[in-house]
């Protein structure tokens, strides 16, 4: 078994194939983070399936209410790279619980929401109280569990998020069927009420890292400026077509979410104590699954947006029949996830990466060529929900492994809210994408949807080849 990690030794590969022993502490403490990861990705999902009730509700154009989309993953990645840091030096335990006492008081502030700009703030305030949620949770559950199973609690950590997530659709479905969509987020309140009062009484401080580089004052900027770096290109996918895609507006505000992504670089690399820290980049593990982490979350949060979408203005399916129908995809990955972890903590973390985003390539691939206005689900999308289902269980949770391999345990709170900001920004330019090839109108045809996951298939080979050509394999 091995003892401390090492660069060339990735997290949960056993030296002679012995796996040890998981106290039960671990498993509690996993359930209660993995609990708080899991609400945070049901939220950024629940809307999906509810969109167009929301959209009737407020009588708002798509792109507009696609801010309540794209706002969460934006506010989301502007503070994940603080919060992390902030877990890292401070106490993960306190990040935690306040990010799951602010997202109790946002859901409550959704649920109530008297219009749409009242909606979008309470999301964007939902995004916050993630990024204070998620790094942290990880940071907390890690240290309990050995080094050799540690991929498998990533999985779990992982999966049960992916999971949430998918399975937002046909939950929320039902909840707006049988009552309303507001209820969609009323839920969410009492629930992480509870997860913060368990966590109050069974997580542990643990200690912090000895203090060296991370004396200085933090780089409050940096992780803003990227936001609104993306937050400008998500506005030209959203908007783009009202302003005209080669107006002022669009090329302008093209140009300053460049000027502001150089600008976080140059920043990090001259701040004393930079939220985004390059140096995680020289290794390659990271840098390679840390960064393509986007292009795959992009693709299918795009899937989960657009299939609902798809069968409720094309098919003229319900609400609840069209949640219900992307539902063999969060339980395909049910199924899969526990094997996938065990795969992982075997090592087999770029063969699980390539396999799951190809898998969702394929699966973009077949709705581009089949989905039409008289469609057959059977055929035409019933086997490709399952397919992005059975993606999501080898490769969701195992891209945050495999950035995670030759990371320091004292830098995995950082390192974990970098990987995070990463996809977080994935999803809101997936959203963006998918409104600005579907249009902003309730008039959409089968071919704008065809040529979303045309767009959607692209990405996830790109990221597959990618994935092929640079991330390392067990030896290296």
């Amino acid at each position: 078994m091995i003892s401390a990690p090492v660069a060339s030794s990735p997290i949960g590969e056993s030296a002679i194939g012995e796996l040890e022993t998981i106290p039960r502490r671990a498993w509690l403490v996993l359930g209660l983070t993995a609990s708080g990861q899991a609400l945070s990705t049901y939220a950024g999902s629940a809307l999906n399936v509810a969109f167009p009730a929301v959209q009737e509700s407020f009588d708002v154009s798509r792109s507009t209410l696609g801010w309540a989309l794209s706002g969460y993953s934006i506010a989301a990645a502007s503070l994940l790279l603080v919060a992390g840091r902030l877990a890292d030096r401070i106490s993960p335990r306190r990040v935690f619980l306040a990010g799951i006492a602010l997202f109790a008081i946002t859901s409550f502030a959704a649920a109530i929401s008297p219009g749409v700009g009242w909606l979008i703030a309470a999301r964007t305030g939902q995004g916050f109280a993630t990024a204070m949620m998620v790094p942290s949770s990880l940071a907390l559950a890690l240290p309990e569990f050995p080094q050799s199973r540690m991929s498998m609690a990533v999985a779990i950590w992982g999966g049960l998020a992916a999971i949430s997530g998918a399975s937002a659709a046909p939950i929320s479905a039902a909840v707006v069927d049988l009552a309303h969509w507001r209820w969609v987020f009323g839920a969410l309140g009492p629930i992480a009420l509870a997860l913060y009062l368990f966590g109050r009484q069974f997580l542990k401080e643990r200690p912090t890292p000895s203090e060296s580089s991370d004396d200085g004052p933090l780089d409050l900027l940096g992780a803003p400026m990227g936001a609104v770096a993306v937050g400008l290109v998500v506005a030209v996918l959203l908007k783009g077509s009202v302003w005209g895609w080669t107006s002022s507006f669009v090329l302008g505000a093209l140009a300053a979410g460049l000027a502001l992504a150089y600008g976080v670089v140059v920043r990090s690399r001259t701040h004393p104590a930079p939220l985004l820290d390059l140096s995680l980049f020289s290794i390659r593990r990271f840098a390679v699954a840390g960064s393509l982490i986007a292009v795959y979350n992009m693709a299918t949060t795009g899937f989960w947006f657009a299939a609902p979408l798809f069968l409720q203005e094309i098919w003229g399916w319900s609400i609840l029949a069209s949640g219900l129908a992307i539902a063999p995809g969060p339980l395909a990955h049910l199924v899969m996830a526990r094997a996938a972890g065990r795969w992982g903590d075997h090592g087999h973390h770029k063969m699980l990466l390539i396999l799951g985003v190809s898998t969702a390539a394929i699966a973009m691939a077949m709705m581009s060529w089949r989905l039409t206005e008289e469609g057959n689900y059977w055929t035409d999308l019933f086997p490709w929900a399952l397919l992005i289902g059975v993606s999501g269980a080898l490769a969701w949770a195992t891209f945050t492994s495999a950035a995670l391999l030759d990371v320091d345990e004292g830098r995995y709170g950082q390192a974990n809210g970098v990987a995070l900001t990463i996809r977080q920004m994935g999803a809101a330019l997936g959203v963006a994408m998918v409104i600005a090839l579907v249009g902003d109108s309730t008039m959409a045809t089968a071919q704008n949807f065809r040529l979303a996951f045309g767009a959607l298939t692209i990405a996830c080979i790109s990221c597959a080849l990618l994935l092929a050509l640079l991330y390392p394999s067990r030896e290296q």
